[in-house]
């Protein structure tokens, strides 16, 4: 019987290091039908993507993935503990038998160690007493409460997910398999050019010399077309937008979901401090409070986001190919899951995840508007998923 891998991922853009672990997925399992749960057009570090979600599943399907489903916002863009709980419960309810992720530094006998430690009463006590202390900042306060276990934190934030897949999976009782597959190429936030690079070091190049490196060879032809057609985010656009929602709406930042006051007098000060949109958003950092989460802050109050519900209740199909599809009846059969392919779809869902939809919505008809470009924003309601056909 043909296995369902998933892959919770962003690809942003889609890389040589995501084409090598689709392929070690293939020496493993030849016959799996590879399922990419993949961030929309926000990202988990609080910002958005470089290219459209539908863009991105284009590539993945000429790249080896068989089906493409929305990791939706905000789920997309919240804590590495939010953004892997919904992805695994999506990658659950899709059916899916494996799910897959890449490590860097830590085997994962150590990864499952400090799962289960961070789950533990043991560092419940020691992470609430370090933040006791109103000066340490929460990480600062994990890493403490691991040491007192003999453990430390991963560096890498591709390995913190990985933790937070375990815990997720475990804590759920979800009937998920997980296997690791070692990174190769640059580490995550490594910004050197070489021949697998970090999305991190693609996404920088890109935006200096209007080129994207060290990305597979079937896609090479796809991207040169994108941004021939302005098809990219612009980036400066978006950081202008940003920057002017937080000068006019300051008053309101604090009532953003998990925000509080200071993080709101922190924002609000930076931005009314700094020389240029790319300033302001360069300096969000403090000793208590990390970049991304005050990038996903800001991102919260643009789209209104006061409250994310734990359990996801829908997916959106960005993609797929014949392989795909059959998975889809599938899900469709025997799923709870509300997978969306066409707007009337969303009949199904109850009212709050209806107004998590229109919010979806509301995003990407933005994100159409701050690409090099800039369309007038579209209509989101008719967006269709990306079906790959078979070369003759």
């Amino acid at each position: 019987m043909t296995k369902t891998v998933g892959i919770i991922c962003e690809y942003n853009p889609f890389h040589k290091g995501h084409k090598y672990q689709i392929d070690k997925i293939r020496e493993e399992i030849p016959d799996a039908t590879i399922v990419a749960i993949m961030s929309g057009n926000v990202v988990q570090r609080g910002e958005f993507a470089i290219l459209n979600k539908y863009k991105r599943a284009e590539i993945a399907l000429e790249c080896g993935v068989n089906a493409v489903f929305e990791l939706p916002y905000p789920y997309s863009g919240s804590t590495a503990e939010i953004f892997a709980s919904a992805g695994v419960e999506i990658a659950s309810k899709l059916k899916c038998d494996y799910l897959y992720f890449g490590t860097e530094a830590y085997k994962l006998e150590r990864l499952e160690k400090i799962a289960e430690a961070i789950d533990s009463t043991d560092f419940e006590n020691r992470i609430k007493k370090a933040l006791s202390n109103k000066n340490v900042s929460y990480i600062s306060a994990k890493k403490q409460a691991l040491a007192g276990l003999g453990l430390s934190l991963p560096n890498s934030s591709n390995d913190m997910l990985a933790v937070e897949y375990i815990r997720a999976i475990k804590n759920k009782k979800l009937p998920l398999q997980y296997r690791a597959i070692k990174r190769i190429g640059a580490r995550y936030n490594d910004t050197n050019v070489c021949d697998i690079m970090s999305a991190s070091a693609i996404r920088n190049y890109y935006y200096e010399n209007k080129q994207f490196i060290s990305v597979p060879q079937e896609a090479e032809v796809m991207y040169e077309q994108m941004v021939k057609e302005g098809e990219c985010l612009d980036k400066q656009y978006a950081e202008k937008m940003i920057h002017s929602h937080v000068l006019l709406n300051s008053a309101s930042m604090s009532s953003a979901f998990d925000s509080n006051t200071e993080i709101s007098a922190l924002i609000s000060k930076a931005a009314k401090q700094s020389k240029s949109s790319s300033a302001f958003l360069n300096s969000l950092s403090s000793k208590i409070y990390t970049s991304s989460r005050l990038k996903r802050v800001l991102l919260y109050s643009i789209f209104g986001v006061k409250k994310v519900d734990f359990s996801p209740k829908f997916t959106i199909l960005l993609g797929a190919d014949k392989k795909g599809q059959e998975l889809l009846r599938k899900i469709k059969r025997q799923s709870s899951m509300c997978v969306i392919t066409k707007h009337s779809d969303c009949k199904r869902l109850i009212t709050r995840a209806n107004a998590q939809l229109e919010k979806l919505y509301q995003l990407d008809e933005l994100y159409n508007t701050l690409t090099e470009k800039q369309s007038v924003p579209s209509n989101a309601y008719k967006n269709k998923p990306i079906i790959k056909k078979i070369r003759p």
